[in-house]
């Protein structure tokens, strides 16, 4: 299963910083997992209650090291249980505005289009997330900003992957852990690495996880990650980008290439750019996102869009979703 949190930050003073958030299993394994809540305290060298809340501990993008809903330390009014004088944080301004963009359903394809738009800056964050199959996921997520940020993703491991997780960085980024197989492609001026993490399964118990943080810093971001459930023989499969040409209006986008076990999947989206033709190697559409398949020989297989798209047609093995 996975589930994806593009709602409401909640009431009082309980909601995660975590618009966007999403948590996945497969095979009877967490795999990427919400932190939890580990405490309400903020006592000690570690605020451990603001670090498990927020943000940066989630599996969302953070930009410049902000939460996305103002929190801020207010001194304890007298008459509670928390000693006078002493400074606790509280929500002080308002939540994400949170949408579900679209959403779309067919036998071998799920998607869920959500955005956020934090009163905390001016990047703006959409992410897209397809099923194929029911065999593997495609996040893509993309920022868009009047200004230069520094933008991380972060993907939280469960406890299980603590010691036994590797990264492979290169023409692509690898991580391989207990059930998963996580691919990026190589992209100008990001970083990625395994970072350590903390997660809570109960309250008051805390496991070290690791995380993989992939950062850059632009005005404009993009990042694809392609999340590959396994059992028994580890999956070899490859991610790249390739060049996507607009044949109206010019302009360049890029388009993932995956190659798995005797197949090659694309995967497109325009990412807010108008309804157009696109051009992509030997395959050209038009509309505002597009999964294809093709065989070992490069023969085109099936295609999925959305209603409204012009797509080619396969005997009949097209589908519009």
């Amino acid at each position: 299963y996975l589930v994806f949190d593009c709602g409401p930050l909640g009431e009082g003073n309980h909601g995660h910083f975590d618009c966007l958030n999403f948590e996945l299993a497969a095979f009877g394994r967490s795999l990427i997992v919400d932190p939890g809540r580990y405490t309400y305290s903020e006592a000690g060298n570690t605020n451990w209650r603001v670090r498990f809340r927020g943000t940066a501990a989630h599996n969302t993008v953070c930009v410049d090291g902000k939460e996305q809903t103002r929190y801020e330390p207010k001194p304890i009014k007298p008459g509670t249980r928390h000693a006078a004088g002493t400074l606790r944080h509280k929500i002080s301004g308002p939540a994400p505005d949170a949408q579900l963009l679209e959403c779309c359903h067919s036998a071998a394809f799920d998607l869920l289009h959500g955005q956020a738009r934090s009163h905390e800056y001016d990047a703006v964050h959409e992410r897209c997330i397809v099923f194929v199959d029911g065999r593997y996921w495609i996040v893509s997520d993309w920022l868009r900003a009047s200004s230069e940020h520094h933008y991380t993703l972060n993907f939280q491991l469960g406890a299980q992957a603590e010691g036994r997780t590797r990264l492979h960085t290169g023409d692509s980024t690898r991580l391989h852990s207990p059930g998963l197989l996580l691919l990026q492609p190589a992209r100008p001026g990001h970083s990625t690495q395994l970072q350590p993490g903390w997660v809570s399964s109960r309250y008051g118990d805390k496991q070290p996880a690791p995380a993989l943080q992939t950062s850059v810093r632009a005005q404009d971001a993009d990042f694809d990650s392609v999340l590959v459930p396994w059992q028994g023989e580890k999956p070899r499969w490859t991610v790249e980008d390739i060049r996507a040409e607009s044949v109206d209006r010019g302009v360049s986008s890029r388009a993932l290439r995956i190659a798995g076990d005797g197949f090659v999947d694309h995967w497109f989206h325009s990412r807010g750019l108008a309804t157009q033709t696109w051009h992509i190697a030997s395959f050209e559409f038009r509309g505002r996102w597009a999964h294809w398949r093709e065989d070992s020989n490069g023969r085109l297989q099936r295609v999925l869009s959305h209603v409204g798209a012009r797509v080619p047609r396969i005997a009949a093995r097209s589908e519009l979703v």
